[in-house]
């Protein structure tokens, strides 16, 4: 089971970096070749969740992928720096970070406008930032950002 969420702010136990979190693998889904460059003496259980990060530390910002027993809560209350916060996520709200709601753009007549209702949204974790374009007919295009 899952410890952590996305928007969490975690820090690596061993190494010295920090980031949110902005995707879950429930189980190890990465390369053999990723996972035996691991030094075997800090190399994690694959039969846990693994989180992908926009990772910083002192001196750069990176994309990171980390296990579940290799991270804690961090508590410094500071902002992170990575320049693809605001790509995922709509700011900070307290201890974390809050995902970017999807929004759908029905460009037609004002005759033929209409809502999409949230719920029939695709969860923003598995859009990242995607502009899908749906031309749906001759007078009618749908942009979902």
């Amino acid at each position: 089971k899952a410890k952590f969420s996305i928007g969490d702010i975690v820090k690596h136990k061993h190494f010295e970096f920090r980031g949110v979190i902005y995707d879950v693998d429930f189980e190890f889904n990465n390369s053999e070749e990723w996972y035996q460059s691991i030094p075997k003496n800090v190399r994690p259980r694959k039969d846990q969740p693994f989180y992908h990060l926009l990772a910083e530390n002192d001196e750069i910002t990176y994309e990171a992928y980390v296990s579940q027993q290799n991270l804690l809560m961090d508590d410094s209350d500071e902002p992170i720096k990575h320049p693809l916060i605001e790509e995922i996520f709509s700011g900070k709200r307290g201890s974390s970070y809050a995902i970017m709601e999807p929004s759908i753009t029905v460009l037609a007549p004002p005759t033929n406008a209409f809502t999409i209702s949230p719920e029939y949204l695709i969860p923003p974790s598995a859009i990242r930032g995607i502009l899908f374009l749906c031309v749906t007919s001759a007078t009618s295009i749908i942009a979902v950002s």
